[in-house]
């Protein structure tokens, strides 16, 4: 979404900038006629454009209805249980060694009756966590925790699989996850959890809500977590989301269209479920982008210029608005400072557009691959090499496709000195931006521990001699 939004900004940039040369020069004024193949360029790619307008003007619709009922935000319980019932809490875990022991550290701290309470950790780890976490557990039920440990010795449906298995031994009435609560029964009645998708999260609300019902959203309520702290780290974290949530959309989108629910809610599931779609749209963008700027340097300004200037309102203003609205209402003393951070957010998310339309193509075709989980450091503010850690993974052939097309964004900028497009430079400059932190970064995050054993080699060597 974000990358669409750039474009749409460089485009009426540029009009803009022909707008004030076209004022006072008509060089081209009735010269050049399209020709088949110049449309052929610009009909799928403004096609392109308005769909991705009809997402940037939900955003807008969003910030509406919040606004229209922020008021009824629900900050009080609007009921209290006579009695108190059971609760579950389950931990799904997978080769977490670094993590582990701040989770459940935290979790047996939590002020409920102890006779009410079972916690389920749910362990599939295949590396030393599993001996690690055991012990931790039994440490813990030695105190008289009510803590159970459970280790599988395969990984069948991932963590949806984990979490089914310990539903089967759960004397809960209510089920904790963090994620979200679900009563126990919602989740039955939901089918229960199932691993045909990567964001089985996701995947069970929609079908608790198909099966009758509803949930309440506490935006008070906050729960941290760690965010990756390595580039590709944080691109797999988004490309198995954006993945999954596609996986859901098509394996559930028909249920919703043709459920007993109101059109709005059909048409909510559909923005909800289907944004993704965006990244390879931006791809097949992207390629257009530079015949299609050499077809509008001949074309008339002032008919670019309305066309762009709907486009621009519709997806880059609305992607602004709406994270500062959100950092509005988080931070209302130190929001404005966010404003200056609008360029690095969409440079991330250039940065995220190769990977996640090779997830969402996947998941169009059915293409079938493992869980692959966010490493976790237990970071903490504290300095870290990353050399040392455990979990990291390759990242193979992306970063250097990732330069490659931030090189091809870099020659569009040349293109636009060239045409005296200087407007449009600053909006190029950040594909060009995006593209080169994602694919250098990743490079030297991954280079650095080889760097470090070479240059120490090197000392070892000297010192021999």
């Amino acid at each position: 979404m974000l990358p669409s939004s750039i474009t749409i900004a460089l485009l009426a940039n540029s009009a803009v900038s022909r707008l004030t040369q076209g004022l006072f020069d008509d060089t081209f004024s009735g010269i050049h006629q399209l020709s088949w193949f110049d449309w052929a360029l610009l009909i799928p790619y403004f096609a392109i454009l308005a769909v991705l307008s009809v997402y940037g003007l939900h955003r807008y619709d969003v910030i509406r209805t919040y606004f229209k009922h922020r008021k009824k935000i629900v900050t009080q319980p609007v009921s209290r249980f006579e009695q108190l019932p059971p609760v579950t809490i389950q931990l799904p875990l997978y080769n977490e060694r670094y993590v582990v022991e701040r989770l459940i550290d935290e979790v047996v701290k939590m002020e409920y009756p102890k006779e009410l309470l079972q916690i389920q950790v749910l362990d599939d780890s295949t590396d030393d966590t599993h001996p690690f976490a055991e012990a931790l557990v039994e440490r813990y039920r030695a105190l008289g925790i009510p803590i159970e440990y459970h280790h599988r010795t395969n990984r069948d449906g991932y963590k949806a699989g984990a979490l089914q298995a310990g539903l089967e031994t759960a004397t809960g009435e209510l089920v904790a996850i963090f994620d979200a609560d679900l009563r126990r029964k919602a989740i039955e009645d939901a089918g229960g959890w199932q691993h045909d998708t990567l964001t089985e999260d996701s995947d069970l609300s929609y079908r608790a809500q198909l099966a009758g019902w509803r949930f309440v959203y506490l935006p008070g309520l906050d729960c941290p977590s760690e965010l990756p702290v390595e580039m590709h780290g944080f691109q797999i974290q988004q490309s198995r989301w954006a993945k999954g949530l596609t996986q859901v959309a098509k394996k559930l989108l028909p249920r919703i269209l043709k459920a007993d629910v109101p059109k709005r809610v059909k048409f909510e599931a559909i923005m909800h479920l289907t944004p993704n779609i965006s990244y390879p749209l931006m791809v097949v963008r992207s390629a257009l982008m530079r015949p299609v700027m050499i077809v509008r340097f001949y074309m008339g300004v002032f008919q670019m210029f309305f066309l762009d200037m709907p486009l621009i309102i519709a997806s880059f203003w609305s992607i602004s608005a709406f994270y500062i609205v959100a950092q509005r209402e988080l931070y209302p003393k130190s929001w404005k400072r966010s404003i200056f951070l609008l360029p690095l957010l969409m440079g991330e998310g250039v940065g995220l557009t190769i990977i996640n339309t090779r997830a969402v193509i996947e998941a169009l075709f059915g293409v079938k691959t493992g869980f692959v989980r966010t490493p976790k450091y237990a970071i903490e503010g504290r300095p870290m090499k990353l050399e040392s850690k455990r979990y990291r993974r390759k990242s193979g052939w992306l970063p250097y496709f990732e330069i490659s097309v931030g090189t091809y964004f870099l020659g569009m900028v040349a293109y636009a000195v060239e045409s005296n497009n200087f407007l449009a430079i600053p909006f190029l400059l950040l594909f060009v931006a995006g593209y080169y932190w994602a694919g250098f970064a990743t490079l030297y995050q991954e280079y650095q521990g080889k760097l470090r054993w070479m240059q120490q080699r090197h000392l070892e060597l000297g010192t021999a001699r």
